[in-house]
Protein backbone atom coordinates (compact mmCIF):
# COMPACT_ATOMS: atom_id res chain seq x y z
CA UNK A 1 0.00 0.00 0.00
CA UNK A 2 1.33 3.19 -1.03
CA UNK A 3 0.15 7.02 -0.68
CA UNK A 4 -1.45 8.22 -3.74
CA UNK A 5 -2.93 11.63 -2.79
CA UNK A 6 -5.27 13.83 -0.58
CA UNK A 7 -8.24 15.80 -1.63
CA UNK A 8 -9.53 18.86 -0.76
CA UNK A 9 -12.58 20.96 -0.93
CA UNK A 10 -12.75 23.92 -3.03
CA UNK A 11 -15.48 26.14 -4.01
CA UNK A 12 -14.82 27.44 -7.14
CA UNK A 13 -12.25 24.45 -9.50
CA UNK A 14 -11.16 26.65 -12.43
CA UNK A 15 -10.03 29.83 -9.59
CA UNK A 16 -8.00 26.59 -7.63
CA UNK A 17 -6.82 25.22 -10.56
CA UNK A 18 -5.95 28.58 -11.83
CA UNK A 19 -4.56 29.46 -7.74
CA UNK A 20 -2.60 26.23 -7.47
CA UNK A 21 -0.79 26.61 -10.83
CA UNK A 22 0.68 29.88 -10.58
CA UNK A 23 1.62 29.84 -7.03
CA UNK A 24 2.86 26.26 -7.39
CA UNK A 25 3.62 25.46 -11.04
CA UNK A 26 1.38 22.68 -10.26
CA UNK A 27 0.56 19.83 -13.22
CA UNK A 28 -2.76 18.94 -14.29
CA UNK A 29 -2.76 15.62 -14.76
CA UNK A 30 -6.64 15.90 -15.14
CA UNK A 31 -9.43 18.01 -14.93
CA UNK A 32 -13.01 18.49 -15.48
CA UNK A 33 -16.16 20.28 -13.51
CA UNK A 34 -16.08 18.81 -10.22
CA UNK A 35 -12.31 17.74 -9.76
CA UNK A 36 -9.12 17.62 -10.62
CA UNK A 37 -6.14 16.13 -9.83
CA UNK A 38 -2.59 18.49 -9.73
CA UNK A 39 0.72 17.12 -9.71
CA UNK A 40 3.23 19.34 -7.04
CA UNK A 41 6.81 17.65 -7.16
CA UNK A 42 6.64 13.79 -6.02
CA UNK A 43 2.91 14.81 -4.28
CA UNK A 44 -0.47 14.80 -5.88
CA UNK A 45 -3.60 17.02 -4.89
CA UNK A 46 -7.18 16.11 -5.84
CA UNK A 47 -8.70 19.43 -5.74
CA UNK A 48 -12.77 18.09 -5.31
CA UNK A 49 -16.40 20.09 -5.17
CA UNK A 50 -18.06 18.66 -1.70
CA UNK A 51 -21.69 17.96 -4.13
CA UNK A 52 -18.94 15.46 -5.69
CA UNK A 53 -16.11 13.57 -3.32
CA UNK A 54 -15.85 13.89 0.37
CA UNK A 55 -12.40 15.78 1.19
CA UNK A 56 -9.96 12.21 2.01
CA UNK A 57 -6.49 10.56 1.56
CA UNK A 58 -5.37 7.85 -0.58
CA UNK A 59 -3.57 4.95 -0.60
CA UNK A 60 -2.90 2.73 -3.83
CA UNK A 61 -2.76 -0.81 -3.75
CA UNK A 62 -1.52 -3.30 -6.59
CA UNK A 63 -4.95 -5.42 -6.71
CA UNK A 64 -8.45 -4.95 -6.27
CA UNK A 65 -8.43 -8.00 -3.59
CA UNK A 66 -6.57 -5.41 -1.46
CA UNK A 67 -9.13 -2.94 -1.19
CA UNK A 68 -10.62 -3.31 2.30
CA UNK A 69 -14.15 -3.03 1.13
CA UNK A 70 -16.96 -5.13 -0.92
CA UNK A 71 -18.45 -1.57 -2.38
CA UNK A 72 -16.45 -0.65 -4.98
CA UNK A 73 -16.63 1.95 -7.46
CA UNK A 74 -14.90 2.90 -11.10
CA UNK A 75 -13.54 6.46 -11.10
CA UNK A 76 -13.66 8.29 -15.04
CA UNK A 77 -9.60 7.48 -14.70
CA UNK A 78 -10.78 4.07 -15.12
CA UNK A 79 -9.04 3.19 -11.50
CA UNK A 80 -11.29 0.92 -9.09
CA UNK A 81 -11.74 2.40 -5.64
CA UNK A 82 -14.07 2.67 -2.06
CA UNK A 83 -14.25 5.49 0.29
CA UNK A 84 -13.85 3.64 4.24
CA UNK A 85 -13.78 5.86 7.26
CA UNK A 86 -11.81 5.64 10.67
CA UNK A 87 -13.40 5.46 14.09
CA UNK A 88 -13.53 9.11 13.85
CA UNK A 89 -15.02 9.61 10.65
CA UNK A 90 -12.23 10.61 8.32
CA UNK A 91 -12.51 9.35 4.68
CA UNK A 92 -9.69 7.27 3.40
CA UNK A 93 -9.99 5.98 -0.32
CA UNK A 94 -8.28 3.19 -1.22
CA UNK A 95 -7.85 2.67 -4.78
CA UNK A 96 -6.57 0.47 -7.70
CA UNK A 97 -5.21 1.89 -11.09
CA UNK A 98 -6.54 -0.31 -13.99
CA UNK A 99 -2.89 -0.70 -15.41
CA UNK A 100 -1.43 -1.77 -12.01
Amino acid sequence: MNFDHVAINVRDMEKSVNWYTAKFKAETLYRDDTWSMLKLGDIKIALVLSSSHPPHFAFRVDSVDKIPSNEMYVHRDASIYSYIEDPDGNVLEVLCYSTE
